[in-house]
C-alpha cells in the first residue's frame, strides 16, 4: 500500500494553532494498523462546518477512501484521497452533533461506515452496508462541536477517530481590546428637526421644542467561529461620541458589557424659547445631533474550562469584528435670519448661510408647519398661532441644511 499524508488545501493559507488537546473529549480511533498517521483538526477557535465522506466505488466492500472537512475560518482539510463516490453534509449555524457510530470494514483493515445525528434532527450515514452482527462502535461527542479527525490514511481511510471539544464546565470571552481608529470615523451632523419663527407685526415668545427616539445598535461577530461565543456578552470599552458642538469625536469613558447583537433606545429631547419682538427677531431654530457608524476590528480571547478538568482554563486567542451606531446629546439653536446671530442655544459643526424664501402671512403658500408656537406677549389680545415657513437648503463640506 502507498502511504501518504493527510493533504491540507491551502486556501487561505491557516496560521495559528490546532486547538489543545487538553479540549479533546475521550477519542477512539476505528479501523485498521495500516497507513500512516494524519491529523485534520481545524485551527483554534474554528469548528467543522461541512464534512465530504468519499468511499470506493467499484466491488465491494464500499470502504471509506477519504474524508474533506471545511471549517468555519475558511480553510479546507483533506485525509485520503477524494477520488470515486461521495456525499457531504454541511452543519447550520448553532447545529450540534448529538450521536455518531463508527464501523470497520469488517475484517480489521479499513474505517467502513460514518454516521451521526445533529440537534436538528438531521442525519448523515455513508460508507459500506455493513452486516447486523457486525461490530459498531459509539464516539463520545462531547460539546457536540466537531473539531475534525485523526487516523492513519493513504489511499484509503486506514483508520478513523473522530476530534470533539470535550463538555465545557464554563466559557467567557475576556482581554477584549479595540483597535485604534481615528476619532472622527463615520461622524455627521444629523438634524431632529427645525423650524422658522416670523415677526408678524405681533410681538410674541416662541417656543421650540421636542422629543424623539433614536436606536444606538452594537453588533459584534467572531471570526472563526459564532457559534462558540453563542450566548456570551463582550465586556470592553465600548466607543461613544462625546457631546459637543463645534465638532465630535468618538471617546472610551467606561467599561460596558454588550450582548451578541444589542439596541438600547435613547430619548433625545431639546427645548428653547425666544422673544420675537420686531423683523429684526426673525429667526431659524434647529435641533441637531452628532451621529456616528463604525466598523471596528477587536481582538480577544475565548477562556474555555472542561468539565474533567474544571480548574484548568485554555485560552484561545479569538478576534472579530464590532459595528457601533451612537448620538450625541442634542444640540439646539435660534439663530437670527438677518446675521446669522445665535440668540438661544449653541449651533453644531460648520456656520450656517441660510436663504430664507417666506410666504407671507396667510399667503397660502407655505410647505411644512412649523414645530415652534408663538405665545402672545405684552399688550397683545391675539390669540396663540401656529405659523407656516418653507427655507432654501445650503450645501458645503458634505453637509446639508
Amino acid at each position: 500500500m502507498r502511504l501518504v499524508q493527510a493533504f491540507l488545501l491551502s486556501v487561505p493559507v491557516a496560521l495559528a494553532a490546532i486547538w489543545s488537546p487538553a479540549l479533546y473529549a475521550p477519542m477512539r480511533m476505528i479501523g485498521g494498523p495500516g497507513g500512516g498517521a494524519f491529523n485534520i483538526v481545524g485551527e483554534e477557535g474554528s469548528i467543522v462546518t461541512k464534512i465530504q465522506v468519499f468511499r470506493r466505488n467499484k466491488g465491494t466492500p464500499k470502504f471509506l477512501r477519504g474524508i474533506k472537512v471545511f471549517f468555519s475560518d475558511g480553510t479546507e482539510k483533506l485525509a485520503g484521497v477524494d477520488k470515486d463516490e461521495s456525499a457531504d453534509f454541511e452543519f447550520h449555524a448553532n447545529e450540534k452533533i448529538t450521536s455518531m457510530t463508527l464501523w470497520g470494514n469488517g475484517i480489521g483493515t479499513r474505517s467502513g461506515r460514518i454516521r451521526f445525528k445533529t440537534s436538528e434532527g438531521r442525519s448523515f450515514d455513508y460508507g459500506q452496508e455493513t452486516a447486523s452482527n457486525q461490530a459498531e462502535f459509539d464516539i463520545d461527542v462531547g460539546e457536540g462541536y466537531l473539531l475534525g479527525f485523526m487516523g492513519h490514511n493513504g489511499d484509503d481511510i486506514d483508520k478513523l477517530g473522530p476530534v470533539f471539544l470535550n463538555r465545557l464546565a464554563r466559557r467567557s470571552l475576556d482581554d477584549v481590546v479595540i483597535e485604534d481608529f481615528p476619532k472622527d470615523q463615520g461622524l455627521h451632523i444629523l438634524t431632529l428637526d427645525k423650524a422658522e419663527a416670523s415677526f408678524n407685526g405681533i410681538e410674541y415668545k416662541f417656543h421650540f421644542g421636542g422629543s424623539k427616539q433614536r436606536g444606538l445598535t452594537t453588533t459584534w461577530t467572531v471570526e472563526s467561529s459564532d457559534t462558540l461565543t453563542a450566548g456570551l456578552s463582550m465586556e470592553a470599552g465600548i466607543p461613544g461620541i462625546g457631546s459637543v458642538t463645534a465638532s465630535a469625536s468618538w471617546s472610551t469613558t467606561q467599561t460596558m458589557s454588550v450582548s451578541r447583537s444589542q439596541t438600547d433606545d435613547r430619548v433625545l429631547d431639546w427645548g428653547l424659547d425666544i422673544d420675537i419682538n420686531g423683523p429684526e427677531d426673525s429667526s431659524i431654530c434647529e435641533a441637531q445631533v452628532w451621529e456616528g457608524n463604525i466598523d471596528l476590528k477587536w481582538n480577544g480571547n475565548l477562556h474555555l474550562a472542561t468539565q474533567d478538568n474544571p480548574d484548568r482554563v485554555i485560552s484561545v486567542p479569538t478576534k472579530g469584528t464590532m459595528k457601533r451606531v451612537d448620538v450625541s446629546s442634542v444640540i439646539s439653536s435660534c439663530s437670527r435670519k438677518s446675521d446669522g446671530r445665535v440668540v438661544a442655544g449653541s449651533k453644531a459643526g460648520l456656520s450656517r448661510v441660510y436663504t430664507p424664501n417666506l410666504p407671507e402671512p396667510g399667503s397660502g403658500n407655505s410647505t411644512s408647519t412649523t414645530a415652534g408656537s408663538p405665545v402672545p406677549t405684552g399688550n397683545s389680545t391675539t390669540t396663540s398661532r401656529v405659523y407656516s415657513h418653507r427655507y432654501e437648503p445650503r450645501t458645503a463640506f458634505g453637509f446639508t441644511w
